[in-house]
């Protein structure tokens, strides 16, 4: 009997034994998977602080990269705001590298793509941006609440369809940031803030008006607000684009930034009277939730009783209204007119009859290169050959110095094996600016040339 209770009481200690070895082992796994989630967040070792690296590679996709800037006090333990830039260029660091200031300041992480651009699938595109999303989120500490997504011009276009579009995701969009470009007003995101950039240059510029005033036709669904500033079709400068970060800083020192912010536009200095007005308004729209807006409010409303302002803001409707209907009638006549007819148009709107013509002018201008840019280049992907030539020489004539026009002509050049023309296209598009060696050694249109040793010198001397 003794020995049976003692076999038993062994049992028992074996089995008590075996169980607290297994909570061991559970305990352990745990804490191995804990660490290892840990981990993820930690930045890789050759990621450095404070820089802008320009070529981080994505795990699975081997053949994907981005650009990306850690604020300098970084901390792994710390989740931090995240904004991905999408640029047409797909020049990642580009955007990164004017920002960054404005990264340090509010303590985010900075991301731009470098194989978003224009002329891509825009499938593809979308995918880039998730692509950049799941990766960051494995490797850094990033809120997932707070992922924004920023474009220019085609990455605009890009970044408002991803965040259309992938709402039901893990990780949602937190606000929606375009420049220079916009989708219409169906396609793009309901019920999240959108901060939209017009340059009062910008070829665009009517139509980021008009989605702005789509949106607000809509208010209950589409959070939509607009910032003017003095410019082309390019990346807004860092003070206008604060806005963007001031809008979704959610931090202790939200309310003294955004009244920083405001003294500063109080004192900045103004082209005229409108372009006040519009930082005004901005300003009050944006802010009015984090600081008081009273006083500019009043200096809003005084500059708008005045006469003389009044006067510029009427004029500012009419030409507005006069730049839509010369965008309509433009679109009918290309491919109509002789390169003739379009060489008079261009002269005169290179040359305003008045000073406040000019940068309706500008906008016209680049309108048509950009008429000049889409339809050259979906006539060479289309391989019509004839088409494409024609509209490369209205590209030519309304922007003569576009280092995208003499580009576009190697390739539909390279099409038609002509060997002296396309070096000739290249080297005139090259002395125009054209500096991306990658684009080039992988259009396959140039696989004829490739060890040419005319191109090959041409390539190695790019700057």
């Amino acid at each position: 009997m003794a020995t049976i209770q003692s076999l038993q009481k062994n049992e028992t200690a074996k089995f008590l034994l075996g169980l607290c070895l297994c909570w061991s082992l559970l305990v352990s796994c745990k804490a191995g998977n804990q660490n290892e989630q840990q981990q993820k967040k930690l930045p890789d070792l050759l990621i450095k602080k404070g820089t802008v690296h320009t070529s981080i590679g994505i795990d699975n996709y081997p053949n994907e990269t981005y650009a990306i800037y850690l604020p300098t006090a970084y901390q792994p333990t710390i989740n931090y705001p995240i904004y991905i830039f999408c640029d047409p260029q797909g020049a990642g660091a580009y955007p990164i590298s004017k920002y960054k200031t404005l990264a340090e300041k509010y303590q985010v992480i900075i991301v731009g793509s470098n194989n978003s651009r224009n002329g891509i699938n825009i499938n593809d595109g979308m995918g880039y941006i998730q692509h950049i999303i799941d990766d960051c989120d494995a490797k850094y500490a990033i809120d997932d609440s707070q992922v924004n997504i920023c474009g220019f011009s085609g990455g605009a276009k890009v970044a408002m369809l991803y965040t259309a579009q992938t709402t039901d995701f893990h990780i949602k969009t937190n606000s929606l940031i375009c420049a220079g470009a916009t989708t219409n007003v169906e396609q793009a995101p309901t019920q999240m803030p959108i901060l939209l950039f017009a340059g009062t240059e910008d070829m665009n510029y009517t139509d980021l008006l008009g989605f702005q005033r789509d949106a607000e036709k809509s208010a209950n669904t589409y959070f939509s607000s607009l910032v003017e500033f003095n410019g082309k079709h390019e990346w807004p400068d860092s003070f206008t684009y604060e806005f963007a970060f001031l809008m979704n800083d959610k931090s202790a020192n939200s309310q003294a930034r955004a009244a920083a912010f405001i003294r500063s536009i109080q004192n900045k200095n103004y082209t005229n009277a409108v372009d006040e007005i519009n930082m005004l308004e901005a300003a009050i729209q944006l802010l009015k939730k984090k600081t008081d807006t009273k006083e500019i409010q009043h200096v809003l409303d005084a500059e708008k009783a005045n006469p003389h302002t009044k006067v510029l803001l009427a004029e500012k409707l009419n030409q507005l209204a006069t730049e839509q209907a010369a965008k309509e009638y433009y679109n009918t006549q290309i491919g109509q007119k002789e390169l003739s007819w379009w060489a008079v148009e261009v002269n005169k709107l290179n040359h305003p009859a008045t000073i406040n013509e000019q940068a309706m002018n500008k906008r016209l201008l680049g309108y048509l290169s950009l008429a000049g840019y889409s339809y050259s280049s979906r006539y060479i992907n289309q391989n019509d050959l004839m088409n494409a030539k024609k509209m490369l020489d209205f590209y030519g004539q309304v922007d003569p110095t576009n280092k995208d026009q003499p580009y576009l002509s190697a390739i539909m050049f390279a099409k038609m094996s002509d060997r002296e023309n396309t070096l000739m296209s290249l080297k005139k598009s090259i002395a125009l600016g054209f500096n991306d060696k990658n684009k080039i050694f992988t259009e396959p249109a140039f696989q004829f040339i490739q060890k040419d040793e005319s191109f090959r010198e041409m390539i190695v001397n790019m700057k």
